[in-house]
């Protein structure tokens, strides 16, 4: 959009006895149509809505976006692929909450990372001590500093990798093996352990996204990446 597109624009808010210009663009405004539009902002309200704003506008509320499935269908119906809510199976919104700061890591999306600190006994079963979810960095740190010095070691997964389904799928087989094979875990870890599987699993019932097909392309190139909590 330039000058030449929206002419006259004092004179048609006066002509028509409005106080204001409000505009509505497809594309984004020239430069030459934004200064002359910041021009009038002493003598009439104006405001723009450029496609990034139009769309901001009707993905973050629930009227927006029915409106924006009535008249864009295959627009929306490839945006709700790659922006997948939680699957509605329980009462209550599943909820993560980091256990060092409190942040809750599934709101608005996956984040952090699920850890684990285990032995191995003489016969080389594991045996995991504790498990819990954090913010990676500092939080990370701090907690990891409190299991130092104890004789374990420690495996970690990224929970946004373990929320796509055909990982999550290939994690809980795994954890389930090492359960057959022989591995504990402490009442703790055990209690987590289920705490975590039903908190990520209205993330994982759905189907996987574009960007997800391809992480998992990348993580089937690195074998520990699909080892569960086994490390």
């Amino acid at each position: 959009m330039n000058p030449a597109d929206e002419s006259n624009i004092r004179d048609r808010v006066e002509a028509n006895g409005c106080n204001g210009f409000v505009g509505f663009y497809s594309t984004l405004p020239s430069s030459g149509l934004s200064d002359a539009i910041a021009g009038l902002s002493t003598k009439v309200e104006t405001q723009i809505f450029d496609r990034e704003r139009i769309e901001s506008y009707l993905l973050k509320g629930a009227e927006g976006l029915h409106v924006a499935k009535r008249y864009f269908p295959k627009s929306m119906t490839a945006w709700m692929g790659e922006n997948p809510k939680p699957a509605k199976i329980f009462s209550t919104h599943p909820c993560l909450t980091c256990h060092h700061c409190g942040k809750d890591l599934l709101n608005p999306v996956p984040a952090g990372i699920i850890v684990i600190w285990q032995r191995r006994d003489i016969d080389g079963k594991k045996h995991v001590d504790t498990v819990y979810w954090c913010c990676k960095g500092n939080c990370d740190r701090r907690l990891g500093e409190s299991q130092r010095g104890k004789g374990l070691i420690d495996g970690w997964e990224d929970i946004p990798d373990v929320a796509i389904p055909l990982v999550f799928a290939k994690w809980v087989m795994v954890t389930l093996n090492e359960f057959q094979a022989g591995d504990t875990y402490s009442p703790l870890a055990f209690d987590r352990l289920k705490e975590f599987i039903l908190s990520i699993y209205p993330y994982v019932a759905r189907h996987p996204t574009e960007s997800e097909i391809e992480r998992m392309e990348g993580l089937m190139r690195i074998p520990a990446a699909l080892g569960g909590l086994g490390y």
